[in-house]
């Protein structure tokens, strides 16, 4: 029997795989799948991954090492799953991993980790809207210099994976554990996450998250990450010249709605379709500027900002 750990990574389709287990927990049970439950209903086992990682979330009185373990020698006939974002922060730390993975291996089970990984550019232009509403503070400039430097990305006590062969080299290091590594962006072209995680599995029932009412995953709108990066690049609530401005720049197609946040080719060259541009020190300057001038709301406003931006 085998306990898997389904460890991200982040923006690969986590909650999505999350929600369709959580959903499914009967169905998964005859099929010899065990899904632990949480105290506090969730659909992932965060608490168990705060612990294992340090995390300051961490609370004692939810799911942790220790009911795991119980756990899984009650289940020793089943196969496990424990999933979340939350076990990437240890990826790079074999030892402190290979302590926790010790001490369920001793339940008699198999352990193998899995996790998916995805294009580096991407990842980067996915998370960095998210960590915006978290409250950073930092230029997209910043943020991928950071990443450059360490091949992750801390913030406050989560630990974001970027550098492939680093992490590689890490995982290798750990003794008797499988790992498994999976490719988000194949899986999203060629079916779903969750069907190829549920395939990986060897699952026979075909799952999926019930009655959802969003897309999981789906991508914050641009219109909210600039308000975001510019409410923490300024330390206040935002005025409603501010918020009205900011409304402008995305309802005149500056800034594409996507992932990507980019300049549109329309109004501008694509050599300006670059996040560092949009979310800069420089942006903020000028939000704070214009937003200070209502007379710039005339019909030069699109030309007096395609002349910011060719500067």
């Amino acid at each position: 029997m085998t306990i898997y750990f389904h460890c991200g990574l982040t923006k690969t389709g986590a909650a999505a795989i999350q929600e369709a287990f959580s959903q499914n927990r009967e169905l998964l049970a005859a099929h010899g799948l065990y899904y632990p439950l949480t105290p506090a209903a969730e659909i992932a086992h965060n608490n168990f991954a705060y612990q294992m990682s340090g995390d300051r979330r961490f609370d004692p009185k939810l799911l942790d090492f220790l009911t795991a373990q119980r756990l899984c020698s009650e289940f020793n006939e089943s196969d496990v799953l424990f999933s979340s974002e939350g076990f990437e922060s240890l990826l790079h730390r074999p030892k402190q991993l290979q302590f926790y993975l010790d001490g369920l291996r001793n339940t008699g089970h198999h352990i193998c980790l899995i996790l998916y990984t995805r294009d580096q550019n991407d990842y980067a232009m996915s998370l960095y809207p998210d960590l915006l509403a978290q409250g950073y503070a930092g230029t997209y400039l910043e943020f991928i210099h950071e990443i450059h430097l360490s091949g992750f990305f801390k913030f406050v006590d989560s630990v974001y994976q970027f550098d492939g062969t680093r992490l590689q080299a890490a995982l290798a290091k750990l003794s008797n554990i499988e790992v498994v590594l999976r490719d988000f962006d194949e899986a999203a072209t060629n079916q779903s996450v969750v069907a190829d995680f549920t395939g990986f599995l060897k699952l026979a029932p075909q799952i999926s998250p019930q009655n959802a009412t969003r897309r999981l995953n789906e991508p914050v709108s641009v219109a909210l990450s600039l308000a975001d990066f510019y409410k923490v690049r300024v330390a206040r609530e935002l005025t409603p010249a501010e918020i009205s401005l900011i409304g402008r720049l995305t309802a005149y197609q500056l800034v594409f709605p996507s992932p990507r946040a980019c300049l549109t080719d329309v109004i501008l060259p694509p050599k300006f379709a670059r996040m560092e541009k949009v979310y800069s020190e420089r942006t903020a300057q000028t939000i704070t500027k214009l937003s200070k001038k209502p007379s710039i709301f005339n019909g030069i406003f699109e030309k007096l900002l395609i002349e910011w931006w060719n500067r």
